[in-house]
């Protein structure tokens, strides 16, 4: 007997969700699964035969349409085989070249865009930021923003609660709580270092703690290209989240911290050579708060 196929998994099931209040918030009206060939009009564009057979064959797994059915973002949930597949990564960069040329903003996620941050579930900061980001482009075109002006979304007044206004940012409540630790001399210095490579924003946080101990976090995001936040800028604000909340495992005595060998290995691969901008592997130095992460 034929038997009908979930139309979603279990992690696309938790994607639509969250892209449902989403579309709700913003007067949008979500589409699953929509074929390539009917969000992308090709009658203007220079297509490969190859290209062209994919348009037929492919489709997107969200595509949010504004109040006029004009496609406004497109979301992708990435599982395991975007990453390991080279078959599946060249058939991403196909779709992600036929967006583009489109003017279609599409954002690549996977399952740690389902999770929170703080106060915010990551996927809906991210979609908040690139609506505010949006709408900051619009104003610009329009004049009314200096043309060179940029946008910084974490200069956005977060007014959550009346009672202690902050800033936007996902790592915001783990840099209050780095920087009033390396105040009291609990920590000696922290670092952050990133790099681009492989389509991947990558980066990594060390943090020196007085008994010669480590803390270390990473993260590593494929680059997408939307208006509002960088997948760089992601990577960064996660890693410094993670960052603050293994200073409070490790304040509870739990085993999260590398010893002292572990932590200058980690520092060796990481840091540039004197006078050298990058490392041998491609890492950059972000920042360093304290004593140098030399």
């Amino acid at each position: 007997m034929p038997k009908v196929k979930q139309i979603l998994n279990v992690q696309e099931a938790a994607v639509d969700h969250l892209l449902g209040d989403y579309a709700r918030d913003n007067g949008f009206r979500l589409m699953i699964k929509p074929r390539l060939r009917d969000v992308i009009d090709v009658e203007d564009m220079e297509l490969t035969s190859r290209e062209r057979n994919f348009l037929f064959t492919s489709h997107l797994d969200f595509v949010a349409a504004d109040t006029t059915n004009v496609p406004v973002l497109a979301i992708e949930y990435d599982g395991s085989q975007h990453w390991n597949d080279y078959k599946q990564r060249d058939r991403d960069t196909i779709k992600d070249r036929l967006c583009k040329a489109a003017g279609l903003d599409l954002l690549r996620i996977d399952n740690l865009y389902t999770r929170k941050a703080g106060r915010w579930q990551v996927l809906g900061y991210i979609l908040e930021m690139h609506e505010i980001g949006k709408v900051f482009a619009e104003a610009q075109a329009q004049g009314s923003i200096p043309w060179d002006e940029p946008f910084i979304h974490t200069s956005i007044i977060d007014t959550t609660d009346p009672q202690r206004l902050t800033f936007t940012g996902l790592d915001m409540a783990a840099i209050e709580r780095l920087q009033r630790l390396l105040a009291t001399h609990s920590i000696n210095w922290w670092g952050q270092w990133w790099r681009v490579l492989d389509g991947r924003a990558e980066t990594r946080s060390l943090l020196a703690l007085p008994n010669g101990q480590f803390l270390s976090s990473s993260c590593e995001i494929r680059q997408f290209a939307i208006e509002g936040i960088s997948a760089l800028q992601l990577a960064e604000e996660l890693t410094t989240a993670e960052l603050g909340w293994l200073t409070e495992c490790y304040e509870k005595a739990e085993p999260v911290a590398l010893s002292h060998e572990q932590g200058r290995r980690m520092l060796d691969e990481l840091n540039p050579d004197p006078g050298k901008h990058t490392s041998t592997v491609g890492w950059s130095l972000h920042f360093s708060a304290g004593m140098p992460a030399t």
